[in-house]
C-alpha cells in the first residue's frame, strides 16, 4: 500500500476524523492513526461488505458483527492517552 498515494492520505484523513482526531491541528497523532488504518483484524474477525458497499466485520467465533475495525476502541484509548500527555507538557513561550 502506497501510504504516499493521495487516496491514502485522504483516507487517513477520514480515519482521524472516526478516531476523534482533527488531522490539522493534532497532525502529532497522525502516526497512531495510521497505525490504527493499517492494523490487520484480530483472529477469528473477518471483514465483509453490504450490499450497498459498507464495510462491517463480523467474529466467527462470538458470531458478532459490528460497524467498526475490532480495533478502533483501542486506538481510541490510546489517543486519548496521547492527548493527555500532550496537553500536560509544557508550552514554550517567546517573548
Amino acid at each position: 500500500m502506497d501510504t504516499s498515494s493521495p487516496e491514502f492520505q485522504e483516507a487517513l484523513r477520514d480515519h482521524a476524523r472516526s478516531l476523534g482526531v482533527d488531522p490539522d491541528s493534532e497532525s502529532y497523532l497522525l502516526p497512531l492513526v495510521q497505525e490504527a488504518l493499517l492494523a490487520e483484524l484480530p483472529a477469528d474477525w473477518e471483514q465483509g461488505e453490504t450490499e450497498d458497499g459498507t464495510l462491517y466485520y463480523f467474529n466467527s467465533s462470538t458470531e458478532e458483527s459490528i460497524w467498526e475495525h475490532p480495533l478502533d476502541a483501542h486506538y481510541r484509548e490510546l489517543i486519548q492517552a496521547k492527548k493527555e500527555e500532550h496537553a500536560a507538557q509544557p508550552t514554550e513561550t517567546i517573548p
